[in-house]
């Protein structure tokens, strides 16, 4: 695992890509393709580690079928290898000098690091795969038929388009200031009825899911805020506020009536105490 994320990152800079360029391309934030190049994958689930591997891919210039051929070289190369070894064995041959054997070792190990990465690469995308799916499978070979398959895989991460789940505000609150002594009643989300007289410079909270409706004994009295936000003058200092809604929205619909006619009205009726 380690050779392969050090090949990764060594084509990368040998071809002068940065991260940043890889980050802005595939829209994969910075500090994950660090985490890959660290070898460091579970901080993801699976249905996003193959997509991002496959993106990462792209952008440092190999792709699948570059990985097919390198890989048929390989096996190619290693047959050979073992076919010149066993030629060696049997007929004993030891006529190289020191030099030569270092620098075929060298070849040798070159090659063996190439082939251990590309295994590697088919393997992780492989086991990846499997753990997508609940059913429990027997793993392929590394063929050239486990390369089709690989083809045939659209790429399950698509970068370029972020989701954004919008947050859902469960109520909504106001404060009633009082400028000057003022009586008034709440009715919250359909519930009782609540009176309160407030006294200048005085000020209450009240939480609603729907609607709070009010009445207000001077539509100047007080000052009325929405969720922090001021809702502006009530009404002309001779009215009060005879029915106020308010949603979360804001003022839904609202009433006002003059003082005077109030006061007449109490004062042409009966007196009944």
């Amino acid at each position: 695992m380690i050779n392969l994320i050090i090949e990764f990152k060594r084509i990368r800079e040998k071809k002068g890509i940065t991260l940043e360029e890889i980050s802005n391309k595939t829209k994969i934030n910075i500090k994950y393709l660090l985490k890959i190049e660290k070898g460091e994958l579970e901080f993801l689930s699976p249905h996003y580690v193959k997509g991002f591997i496959k993106s990462y891919l792209k952008c440092i210039g190999i792709s699948l079928d570059k990985a097919e051929e390198i890989y048929k070289e390989l096996i190619e190369t290693d047959k050979n290898v073992s076919i010149t070894e066993e030629k060696d064995k049997s007929n004993k041959i030891t006529t190289a000098s020191d030099s030569t054997k270092q620098i075929k070792q060298k070849e040798i190990r070159k090659k063996i690091y190439i082939y251990s990465f590309f295994v590697i690469l088919v393997g992780i995308i492989v086991f990846i795969g499997s753990l997508t799916k609940p059913e429990k499978r027997e793993a392929k070979s590394l063929n050239e038929e486990t390369f089709k398959d690989l083809k045939k895989i659209e790429p399950e991460l698509k970068p370029d388009k972020i989701i954004e789940i919008p947050e859902i505000k469960k109520f909504f609150e106001i404060e009633i200031f009082a400028k000057e002594m003022t009586w008034f009643s709440i009715n919250i989300d359909g519930d009782n009825e609540r009176e309160f007289t407030l006294r200048k410079g005085n000020k209450l909270n009240f939480k609603a899911n729907e609607s709070i409706t009010m009445r207000i004994g001077k539509s100047q009295g007080v000052i009325l805020f929405l969720d922090g936000k001021e809702q502006g003058i009530l009404g002309p200092p001779d009215t009060l506020v005879w029915e106020l809604i308010i949603t979360q929205e804001g003022i839904k619909s609202k009433r006002l009536r003059k003082r005077s006619d109030i006061d007449m009205n109490a004062e042409s009726s009966p007196d009944t105490t």
